[in-house]
């Protein structure tokens, strides 16, 4: 792999250092916005399809207590999160919120996201 300097306004630097996750490095961030704005496909591990791990997760949310704040990664195993790339969080975070906002009746609501931008979520009594 090639090591590269660059020199980067201050501002875009802030801009980029917010829009990584606790568990993204800078360089795996910079290195997957090349991809995808060349076109590039990002690695999925084929191992794990997105939509499968959503429900496993929406599944998993049932049996939180109502009122309870939690991220994603509290409902999924730390080595199969940490084995999906940065790009595939991201895709499974919107989707596993586009299965929630789905459900009738709700279970789970957005609420924000966290100081390490991580999507919090709120769960619902049973109606």
């Amino acid at each position: 792999m090639a090591a590269m300097i660059i020199n980067i306004e201050d501002c875009l630097l802030r801009e980029v250092l917010n829009a990584c996750s606790d568990d993204e490095s800078l360089e795996e961030f910079i290195e997957n916005a090349l991809k995808l704005s060349l076109g590039t496909p990002i690695e999925i591990n084929p191992a794990f399809n997105l939509e499968e791990l959503a429900a496993e997760a929406l599944i998993k949310s049932d049996e939180l207590e109502a009122g309870k704040k939690f991220v994603l990664t509290d409902l999924l195993p730390s080595e199969v999160w940490e084995s999906i790339s940065s790009g595939s969080r991201k895709q499974l975070g919107k989707i596993f919120r586009q299965a929630a906002f789905n459900e009738n009746p709700p279970t789970v609501e957005y609420t924000g996201t966290n100081r390490q931008n991580k999507a919090v979520y709120l769960k619902l009594p049973s109606a």
